[in-house]
């Protein structure tokens, strides 16, 4: 005889609810959740939720749980359980949500945990039956601190370093203009820094992990999300 389905469910999402107990999801309030959704339109994003707790390895586990879940069977008893009240939560926040409050500060607030945080953002974005749970998945706000990652791509420094001019010897008017350019090039340092700005190889890596996002999807999946992603390309083209 089959075991009850509760007991298959607890069993195979014993890994997902361990995930999320790491993170702390009964911190997060029903004013969080409605921050994050107000801030679709904000370039930055803290939700004031503690994130001292989150580590690398937490959020890879996440990851790893929401790419087990690739059949309709895994993937519907995984939408049940996370639509469900938080343990703990006093306002009966639903765990997808404050799991996503979770991620959106992790993303708009730490530069050391966004790579592994839009990884596990994609990762839930590609779970079986997401396409039917996007209006609650979908948090520009999230996608955007994750797309202003990519801009660390385009800094010159990425380039094979030509031949420098050896600064003695040069005019007057030729220093003035290095130093122009040096100005312009601490402007875009500060950009960055204020970006989120991480080492070339995380961002690309992420930007993989984008890709495969639209490769299962289809670019078609979310008007908004193509348009912002589109948009976020073409300033790397611009500003390359």
């Amino acid at each position: 005889m089959a075991p009850p389905k509760a007991t298959q469910q607890g069993g195979s999402l014993a890994p997902l609810r361990s995930a999320c107990n790491s993170l702390r999801l009964e911190q997060v309030s029903a004013a969080a959740w409605n921050g994050l959704r107000e801030a679709a339109g904000s370039f930055t994003l803290d939700l004031n939720i503690d994130i001292e707790h989150v580590t690398i390895q937490k959020l890879e586990a996440l990851t790893k749980c929401f790419q087990l879940a690739c059949t309709p069977e895994l993937g519907t008893e995984l939408w049940e359980w996370l639509a469900q009240p938080v343990e703990g939560s006093q306002e009966h926040v639903p765990r997808v949500r404050a799991l996503l409050v979770v991620l959106g500060q992790v993303c708009g607030n730490s530069n050391d945990l966004i790579g592994a945080a839009g990884a596990a953002y994609f990762a839930l974005l590609m779970v079986e039956g997401a396409d039917q749970q996007w209006n609650v998945l979908f948090q520009p706000a999230i996608l955007r601190q994750i797309l202003r990652v990519f801009r660390v791509l385009r800094r010159g420094d990425l380039k094979p370093k030509k031949e420098r001019k050896n600064v003695e010897g040069t005019d007057d008017a030729t220093t003035e203009s290095m130093v122009v350019e040096g100005s312009k090039e601490g402007e875009k340092d500060e950009e960055d820094d204020a970006t989120g700005g991480m080492p070339a190889k995380e961002a690309l890596e992420l930007l993989r992990k984008l890709s495969q996002f639209f490769l299962q999807r289809g670019m078609g999946s979310s008007v908004e999300a193509t348009a912002m992603v589109v948009e976020e390309v073409a300033v790397l083209m611009v500003r390359p």
